[in-house]
């Protein structure tokens, strides 16, 4: 019996034992969790460890943060809003992604401004664009659809630079890392004016926006097309504002008489009250958004010689329409700098040193600056960016990065094809492509503003297989040649101008000795940069149905338009260099 007693009790202890080593992982998977908040990441997430077995759980509902007790709740369809369900489309990859992030970075990061974002296409299917900013340099986007609960991308983001990248799932940041550490510091421009602002003494009067835009729609394209042709050598590339240099023109026709403002008028195809009434009603409709801005600022300036005098109902007119910033200064090193100081602050730091120098002759400077900025509604992703060609017009390939991607609206007429893109907001990028064998100036020569306008106005809906170079371009143009070409003779005429509703001058007749345009664009993976600049400046007379393939590999013509009103605000032509 005794020895019977001692064979079951050794069993007891066998199984004990080999019960004690199957305990830890049966307790790991039968665990009644007891959890407990370890720390806060953000207002949506957190991180909770188990008192009992020590596992970690991130906390991504929305409704718990914050709390030290309970349970996760449970979110009912019924009150599931789109962006509790773009939450809960995005697994714990994602948020794990972001943690080892916060480690990586350490105190570098801060989750003050995550900010999930999301739009629904034309289809049923929602598309989902998460954009986590990170800190000032850097965010973190992740896209995907409600069809399937795996994200197509989550890219980390360098702000200072849009080139620098990467795909956090697939690729280590190490050398991320290292170029973001040999990177050029992002820019901040700050507005530092030493000169007088008279728009401090100057109320500006109520203006009502006009509602019927079409024939100044349709004046505007035309003119624009009528500059570009005027300065388009059909070599090198050509990139303007043809909205920029209207507004500066428009202000410079308010202090015109006579024969100068005849032909100003004539050449835009509007009377100069029409203008004010178009462009103040333009201005008063742009659409900004955090995604999309489109910025236009003006600024008149003049000189504080006792030689000359201002007209008080231009500056009035200037106020009124175009809110204009109005200074009186002398004309030195001094408001050299305050000017090119002003034009880099209100176009985002894109041009720099725009106005070379202040003649003594010098009596006024009447300034537009434009800013564009926008995201593409369907960025490019990592894989459909790669190495091609692009053919010149002499037929030389030259290397060049093409970027592809699958559109909806389709652009034919009978010369050429071509297709919108949209960015975030009311705003595209239109890309028109000559047939083979027909120039792009030769195509630009056959076209009017009304032709072009209802070109981008027709909505035609097809599947478009796109492919775009990425490029950047800097174009810079004296335009008063161009402008004489256009018509706009006396206005640079130092007898003949009258610009006596502007001011007048003891040393002699004021006129326009120049007009400056400059211009920068960037088009790549994620958007659009583009700003431009017109400085008119005025002397006394001192001194004298399958798909569709549209491959922009080849010269093309192109614009950014804004989709209310289908005018360029900025129009070029791509041609290789």
């Amino acid at each position: 019996m005794k020895r019977l007693l001692s064979i079951i009790l050794v069993l007891v202890i066998f199984l004990a034992f080999f019960a004690s080593c199957d305990s830890p992982e049966e307790g790991e998977t039968e665990c009644a969790h007891e959890w407990a908040r370890t720390s806060n990441l953000n207002d949506s997430t957190a991180r909770d460890r188990c008192a009992r077995c020590g596992e970690e759980r991130l906390y991504t509902d929305p409704d718990r943060i914050g709390q030290s007790e309970g349970e996760m709740t449970t979110i009912s369809p019924e009150r599931l809003t789109e962006t509790e369900t773009i939450r809960e489309a995005i697994p714990d990859l994602n948020m794990a992604t972001l943690i080892s992030l916060v480690e990586i970075y350490g105190s570098r990061l801060s989750w003050d401004q995550l900010s999930p974002y999301y739009y629904t296409d034309e289809s049923t299917e929602t598309i989902f664009r998460l954009r986590y900013q990170i800190d000032a340099d850097f965010y973190l986007l992740v896209g995907g659809s409600s069809m399937d609960t795996s994200p197509y991308f989550i890219k980390l983001f360098y702000e200072s630079d849009s080139d620098m990248f990467i795909d956090v799932r697939y690729s280590g940041i190490e050398n991320f890392l290292e170029r973001i550490a040999s990177a050029k510091p992002r820019e901040t421009v700050v507005l530092e004016i030493a000169a007088e602002n008279l728009m401090e003494s100057i109320e500006a009067d109520t203006v009502l926006p006009i509602s019927d835009m079409r024939e100044g729609n349709i004046a505007a394209t035309n003119f624009a097309l009528e500059l570009l042709r005027a300065v388009n050598d059909g070599e090198r590339s050509t990139f303007i504002s043809p909205v920029s240099v209207l507004y500066a023109l428009a202000m410079t026709a308010n202090g015109a008489k006579g024969e100068t403002r005849a032909e100003i008028e004539a050449a835009l195809g509007m009377s100069v009250e029409e203008l004010n009434a178009y462009l103040y009603s333009y201005m008063a409709g742009i659409e900004q958004g955090e995604k999309y801005k489109l910025n236009i600022a003006n600024s008149i300036w003049f000189t504080s010689h006792d030689r000359f005098t201002v007209e008080q109902d231009f500056l009035q007119k200037n106020a009124d329409y175009y809110g204009a910033d109005i200074y009186r200064t002398a004309f030195d090193e001094q408001t050299l700098k305050d000017i090119n100081n002003w034009v880099e602050y209100h176009t985002d730091g894109l041009i720099k040193n725009a106005l070379d120098k202040i003649p003594p002759e010098a009596v006024a400077y009447i300034i537009n600056a434009l800013l564009f900025e926008a995201e593409w509604a369907d960025t490019y992703n990592e894989y459909s960016v790669y190495d091609g060609k692009f053919t010149l017009e002499n037929g030389t390939e030259i290397d060049m990065e093409l970027m592809y991607s699958e559109e909806s609206r389709y652009l034919e007429d009978e010369n050429a094809t071509g297709f919108i893109k949209y960015y975030c907001g009311g705003y595209a990028f239109a890309a028109i492509l000559p047939k083979e064998g027909l120039s792009v100036a030769d195509y630009i020569a056959a076209l009017d503003g009304e032709s072009l306008n209802s070109l981008l106005s027709v909505k035609r809906y097809e599947v478009v297989y796109a492919t775009m170079p990425k490029f950047k371009t800097e174009f810079s143009v004296e335009l008063s040649q161009s402008l004489k070409a256009l018509g706009i003779e006396e206005l640079f005429s130092a007898s003949g101008a009258d610009l006596s509703a502007l001011g007048r001058s003891d040393a002699g007749n004021i006129y326009i000795s120049r007009v400056i345009h400059k211009t920068y664009i960037e088009v790549a993976e994620q958007g659009t940069k583009a700003g431009a600049v017109t400085i008119m400046e005025a002397k006394d007379e001192c001194e004298p149905m399958d798909p569709k393939i549209v491959r922009l590999d080849r010269p093309f013509l192109y614009m950014i338009i804004d989709t209310k009103n289908n005018i360029p605000i900025f129009i070029g032509t791509m041609m290789g260099q």
